[in-house]
């Protein structure tokens, strides 16, 4: 099993925190090797570190593989065996594996992120209502008149509800109801 960069950046909060009870010495190239795995190479974490410029720059259009193979070889990058890329086909399945290793990590950011959300049984704080437009006759001219759709604070429809509530409370026998306010002004009913 491959570790991941999140495991390593764990690896590297540990070793901090050790480091920083004992300050041992020659610590910090012990963190820098945590965070930038040797075993990927040079040519990895070069990709890795500049993965985002790379996408923006060549963002719909194709990888100039032969180039960046030139100026990764002028820079004297290697690989994970310490060897330099000699090949195109090498340095696309390196940008491969770091594509789909930062793919991995935001898909566990995202998971992180729905895991820590707290589920909440609230409404959105503003509804949307939908208003027809005036009875008014078109102008032959005109083409149809297109519905408009307004947004309302979240308070002016509760006060809607409440007062709808204590007008008729045959049809609100809990008390006022937001959504069954909603449901019932649109189906027409008389509230």
């Amino acid at each position: 099993m491959r570790p991941t960069v999140a495991r390593y950046r764990a690896l590297k909060a540990e070793v901090v925190e050790s480091v920083q009870k004992r300050r041992l010495p020659g610590a910090v190239a012990v963190l820098d090797r945590l965070e930038h795995n040797p075993s990927h190479g040079e040519v990895y974490w070069f990709l890795w570190d500049q993965y985002d410029a790379i996408v923006e720059r060549t963002r719909g259009r194709r990888m100039p593989w032969k180039t960046l193979l030139d100026e990764i070889q002028k820079l004297g990058l290697t690989n994970g065996s310490g060897k330099p890329l000699d090949n195109i086909r090498t340095l696309q399945s390196t940008w491969a594996a770091v594509q789909r290793d930062k793919r991995r990590q935001a898909e566990a950011k995202q998971q992180r992120a729905t895991e820590n959300r707290r589920p909440t049984n609230e409404p959105p704080p503003v509804v949307a209502r939908t208003v027809a437009p005036p009875a008014v006759a078109p102008r032959p001219s005109s083409g149809p008149v297109p519905f408009v759709i307004k947004t309302v604070p979240r308070h002016v429809i509760e006060e809607e509800a409440r007062l709808a509530a204590e007008r008729r409370p045959d049809l609100f026998p809990r008390g006022p109801d937001i959504t069954r306010y909603q449901i019932l002004k649109e189906s027409g009913k008389r509230l």
